[in-house]
């Protein structure tokens, strides 16, 4: 996934804190207002994928009690609609360590250039393991993913 997700908030409130605790940046914290001057990015894994945080300067997860901070990460899957796609060839076992990561509501021709540019034009179906009432059907390129294991075929 390319699109960052902003901490935005007001001057000293533990943006930078929170920002520091999910992502083990090197966030400047300091105890009064506007310690952040520019954007800092981080990264937060959540499960197998990674949702790139930037805490930006001033413009509410209690950070400095650490309260809801391990609710975060899924609650940012859930709300920004991440898909994870595993693709396998047919006969071969899914890597499952590095998914393709969509959105919701893209489809399986949105993931074919993802894998390989030549599946662009080859991608006649596919077989999803994972998404409810699909399992193992074969599908078009029109089908919108789900989470889970999916076996293209050109």
């Amino acid at each position: 996934m390319t699109t960052p997700t902003k901490l935005v908030g007001p001057p000293n409130v533990g943006k930078s804190t929170l920002h520091l605790r999910l992502t083990g940046s090197r966030a400047q914290m300091e105890p009064y207002p506007f310690t952040t001057q520019f954007p800092e990015p981080g990264m937060l894994p959540f499960e197998d994928i990674q949702f790139q945080l930037v805490d930006l300067p001033a413009n509410a997860v209690p950070a400095e009690s650490g309260l809801g901070l391990g609710q975060i990460a899924p609650w940012l899957f859930e709300r920004l609609g991440v898909v994870r796609v595993y693709a396998k060839l047919p006969g071969h076992r899914a890597e499952k360590s590095r998914p393709f990561t969509l959105r919701r509501r893209q489809t399986l021709a949105d993931v074919a250039p993802l894998v390989h540019r030549d599946l662009v034009r080859a991608l006649r179906h596919a077989r999803p393991w994972g998404a409810p009432g699909f399992e193992g059907q074969q599908v078009g390129p029109e089908h919108r993913i789900a989470d889970g294991v999916v076996a293209l075929h050109s």
